[in-house]
């Protein structure tokens, strides 16, 4: 028998907490048997669609009483590229810190994508200034 202490799962539709914008399928049947279990969500604040659903389904999946952690979020779109939404970004930083939701932004990078927050050509392991962040 496998015995895990902590368990932490994806959700459909790349970590959503449902299947698309409007299911809740997560929170409405969570996963049984296990006593430490957090679910993932990600999201893209440049994206309509991210902006327009993931909200109140984070807002319904934390009534619910569902542990969430936004182990994956961008300030662009979910493809890297596009523009920066520094508005949608942080009304979401602001919701997760109201929710008690840890998050992790995506992507901690050199690469020459709007989602990177370092420069191009900036050291990859640390030791950064101003200038080196995108």
């Amino acid at each position: 028998m496998v015995s895990y202490e902590n368990v932490k799962t994806g959700t459909p539709t790349w970590s959503q907490l449902g299947s698309d914008g409007t299911h809740n399928e997560v929170a409405d049947s969570p996963i049984k048997g296990y006593k430490n279990i957090m679910y993932s969500l990600h999201f893209y604040a440049n994206e309509w669609s991210h902006n327009e659903y993931l909200p109140a389904k984070l807002d319904y999946a934390r009534k619910k009483g569902l542990p969430v952690m936004v182990t994956e979020f961008g300030m662009s779109d979910a493809s890297g590229n596009g523009q920066i939404s520094t508005i949608n970004t942080g009304k979401w930083l602001k919701r997760l810190d109201q929710t008690n939701v840890s998050y992790f932004c995506w992507s901690l990078t050199n690469k020459n994508e709007f989602s990177a927050l370092l420069a191009p050509g900036s050291s990859k392991t640390g030791n950064w200034k101003k200038k080196d962040l995108s």
